[in-house]
């Protein structure tokens, strides 16, 4: 078993969850939602390192309107899987 480590493009961008920006402002919340998704689908990855609550909530929601398959672990999870040799 082998971990591929992969940047997304604008990796630095916030996904729109933000405390209540998503209640807030939901217009600019979901185009945020929809770029930070299409950047983790461009990808190709198929587990996505989260260690946000609310991030990986709002990753979740936009990766399910967008259909795609990834599966969304916080960072220890996904070492303890690696080190487990666990499937990632």
């Amino acid at each position: 078993m082998s971990l591929e480590l992969v940047e997304i493009a604008n990796g630095d961008r916030c996904c729109g969850g933000a405390g209540l920006y998503n209640v807030l402002e939901p217009d600019m919340s979901g185009r945020l939602r929809r770029e930070k998704c299409e950047a983790i689908a461009a990808t190709g990855a198929t587990t996505v390192a989260s260690a946000n609550p609310g991030c990986t909530m709002q990753i979740a929601a936009g990766m399910r309107e967008l259909g795609i398959g990834a599966t969304i672990v916080h960072p220890v999870e996904l070492l303890d899987r690696a080190y487990s040799h666990s499937p990632i």
